[in-house]
């Protein structure tokens, strides 16, 4: 039997027959924030946590686990993710590139039941509109401004950025950005 994991969305999930559930990530290898939305209502969202202390294959290991109950927790019809971007750090993206086939196996063990979006950044920020296509937009400090200021005036949060900050506020926003980009992307209206 042949399983499709990037399936497109069947017809019925389009016309609001089915509850649709999206676990939304915004991976990385020392805090990765998280989404689950249900039916397009933000059900919980939070932030997972590696010991920044602990070497990378550990901290992958400790992502992997905790995304896992998240998993296990809610029962996502899908998963979504920021694609890994090409990096000028090569070592970066090879620890992205593994934490990302981490979570594709939650994906994979799933047999065919859970199904998942990854898309580059330019095309989630640009869905939502957080994205203006300037050379200043491209900068980190902006781009995670611009998730955080879009969530809280949509979902009436208070999330604040500070790049200090080790609360993961960014990070968060842009799980949940992650997951509404789904929804516009895929069609989901």
């Amino acid at each position: 039997m042949r399983v499709v994991y990037n399936y497109p969305l069947p017809y019925f999930f389009y016309k609001g027959g089915v509850i649709i559930k999206v676990l939304g990530l915004d991976l990385a290898t020392k805090k990765s924030g998280y989404c689950f939305k249900e039916n397009k209502q933000l059900i919980d969202f939070g932030l997972i946590r590696a010991n920044e202390k602990d070497d990378i294959d550990h901290r992958i290991m400790q992502i992997y686990l905790q995304a896992k109950d998240i998993v296990k927790k809610y029962k996502p019809d899908y998963i979504v993710f920021e694609n890994t971007p090409s990096h000028n750090n090569a070592k970066l993206g090879r620890e992205l590139s593994r934490l990302h086939g981490c979570i594709m196996s939650l994906v994979f063990d799933s047999n065919g039941k859970m199904g998942y979006r990854d898309y580059m950044p330019s095309k989630w920020r640009s869905a939502i509109g957080t994205y203006d296509g300037t050379r200043n937009g491209l900068r980190r400090d902006v781009q995670k401004q611009c998730a955080i200021d879009y969530i809280n005036k949509k979902y009436n949060l208070d999330l604040v950025y500070d790049p200090k900050d080790k609360t993961g506020s960014d990070d968060i926003a842009e799980a949940i950005c992650i997951c509404d980009a789904f929804e516009i992307i895929e069609k989901l209206e």
